[in-house]
């Protein structure tokens, strides 16, 4: 029961969250807490913050609590490095964001709902940039499929694959 009152909840909290115009939005670890803590707030107390608990999910061990946040800050900070992606052709961007896209979700960084920030996140990023980002096409679990088999084999292509056929736009 809370789990289908959750997903109704943050269904249309994202599809609100996606009208929002970014302006000058800095795509960092402090933005990812807050799509968690706007999706999530209404449900949870820990919303957009931090998990301090360790997780695994199909035998995969996530991030340890002690290093999220120094991990996160390198990857964001690998992020901004790269201009957010900015002005890269569409081939790129895919093979660059798959890359960002596995590296947040092994942080794993909150308790729940993780999935449904790194698209919401994904898609404003890709917003951004010029092109327009939806998983609609491909279904929750494929795009599950292609996390795990990263996770498990450090293998892009399926990623890469669900992302070819989700992003639109620029090329």
């Amino acid at each position: 029961m809370l789990k289908e009152i959750e997903e109704r909840i943050t269904a249309l909290k994202s599809a609100e969250f996606s009208t929002k115009q970014m302006k000058k939005q800095r795509f960092d670890f402090e933005f990812l807490k807050t799509i968690h803590r706007f999706l999530f707030e209404e449900i949870y107390d820990w919303a957009g913050q931090i998990r301090t608990v360790r997780m695994e999910k199909a035998g995969f061990v996530f991030a340890f609590p002690e290093n999220i946040q120094t991990e996160a800050e390198r990857i964001f900070r690998e992020l901004a490095n790269e201009s957010y992606l900015q002005n890269y052709d569409k081939t790129k961007m895919i093979k660059r964001m798959a890359y960002f896209m596995s590296e947040i979700n092994v942080i794993h960084a909150f308790r729940e709902g993780n999935g449904r920030v790194n698209r919401l996140f994904f898609r404003k990023l890709a917003d951004k940039n010029g092109y327009d980002l939806n998983f609609a096409n491909i279904g929750k679990e494929r795009y599950l499929q292609a996390i795990i088999k990263l996770a498990k084999d450090l293998d892009y292509s399926l990623l890469e694959e669900v992302l070819s056929v989700s992003i639109k736009g620029s090329d």
